[in-house]
C-alpha cells in the first residue's frame, strides 16, 4: 500500500471505536390504583387476594415426580395396598384410589387372576418359583352385586405355615404378583398355607374359584357374576374350631414376629437396603396384632389390649 509523503502508518491493529454502554433497564413507574371508577373497592380487593392467587397458581405448576405425574403408588404404597387396614377388602386410608369397582369389572378381575394361576401352573416360569395351588374369593365379592372398593382373594401356597404367617408374604410373592398383574389390579391378596385351613377370623366362608386339581370353577364365577355368592361359599366353622384356629394362628404369628425381629436386628447395622427386612418385620407385627385382637374379642374375660 502506498501512503502520502510525510505520513507515518500506525503500528498494530487500529483501535476499535468505543461502544456505547446500554441503558439500564428500569422498572415502570408504580401506578396507584384507580379509585375514581370503582370508589376504591374493586382495586383494593384485587390487591388483597393477589398473594393467595399467586400461591395457588405456583402450587399448580410445581413440578412433581414421575410417580406422582402418572398417579402410580410408590413401592411401599403398593405393598400397603396389598395389606390394607381391613384385610377383608378395604384399602389402607391415604392411598390414591380410583373409586369403586363395578361389579362386572370385579368379577372380570377375579376370573382373569384365576386364568393367570392356571396359565402359570401349565407353563411354570423358572424365574418365579412360587407356586400357587388354590385361589379363593373372600369378602365383598361373595355378597350381593354392587360396586365394591376392592376384590379380596386368598392365595394358597404349598409351604409350611410358619413360612406364611398371617398378613405376611412368602418369598417370591412380589415377582408372582408382577407376573400375574396382580399388583396392577384392584385386588387385595391374603397369602395362606395349604398345611392349615384357609379360613380364619377374617376369611369367613370363602369360595373356591380355582385349584390345581379341579381347575377353574365356572359355576362359582357364574354365581358371583349374578350376585349369588352365598350359594357357593363353604360352611362356617364351629366356635370351638375357630378358637383353636386363632390359638394356632397366634402362636405362628408370634414365632414369625420374633424371627423377623432378630433378622432386622442383624441387618440393621450392615450395608445394604434395610427396607425389605423392615417391611417383613412390619407385616409380621401387623399380623400378630390383628390375631391378638381377634383372640381378645373371642375371650369374654380377656383384658382389652390398649
Amino acid at each position: 500500500m502506498r501512503y502520502k509523503p510525510g505520513f507515518t502508518p500506525p503500528r498494530g491493529r487500529p483501535p476499535c471505536p468505543r461502544r456505547a454502554r446500554p441503558e439500564p433497564i428500569r422498572p415502570p413507574p408504580r401506578r396507584e390504583p384507580d379509585v375514581s371508577r370503582t370508589g376504591g373497592v374493586a382495586d383494593v380487593a384485587v390487591l388483597a387476594v393477589l398473594p393467595a392467587v399467586l400461591a395457588v397458581s405456583t402450587a399448580r405448576i410445581r413440578p412433581v415426580g414421575l410417580r406422582a405425574a402418572r398417579n402410580v403408588p410408590a413401592h411401599g404404597d403398593r405393598r400397603a395396598a396389598a395389606h390394607g387396614g381391613d384385610p377383608a377388602g378395604e384399602a389402607r386410608p391415604g392411598l390414591d384410589q380410583d373409586g369403586p369397582v363395578k361389579w362386572t369389572r370385579a368379577v372380570h378381575h377375579l376370573r382373569d387372576l384365576a386364568e393367570k394361576c392356571a396359565e402359570l401352573e401349565d407353563r411354570p416360569n423358572p424365574i418365579h418359583r412360587l407356586r400357587v395351588v388354590a385361589l379363593w374369593a373372600v369378602g365383598d365379592i361373595l355378597d350381593r352385586a354392587r360396586d365394591i372398593d376392592r376384590v379380596t382373594v386368598a392365595l394358597a401356597v404349598d409351604l409350611p405355615a410358619d413360612d406364611v404367617p398371617w398378613l405376611s408374604e412368602p418369598i417370591g410373592a412380589e415377582h408372582w404378583s408382577n407376573a400375574t398383574r396382580l399388583s396392577r389390579s384392584p385386588i387385595t391378596a391374603l397369602w395362606r398355607s395349604t398345611r392349615v385351613p384357609v379360613w380364619n377370623h377374617r376369611i369367613d366362608r370363602p369360595a373356591l374359584v380355582w385349584d390345581v386339581e379341579e381347575g377353574l370353577a365356572e359355576d362359582v364365577l357364574s354365581a358371583l357374576a349374578e350376585g349369588r355368592g352365598d350359594q357357593v361359599r363353604t360352611a362356617a366353622p364351629s366356635a370351638d374350631d375357630l378358637r383353636a384356629r386363632l390359638a394356632d394362628e397366634l402362636a405362628s404369628s408370634l414365632r414369625a414376629l420374633r424371627e423377623r425381629t432378630r433378622a432386622y436386628e442383624d441387618k440393621r447395622w450392615q450395608p445394604g437396603k434395610l427396607e425389605p427386612v423392615a417391611d417383613t418385620l412390619w407385616r409380621a407385627g401387623e399380623g400378630y396384632l390383628d390375631v391378638l385382637d381377634a383372640v381378645t374379642r373371642s375371650t369374654p374375660d380377656a383384658t382389652p389390649r390398649p
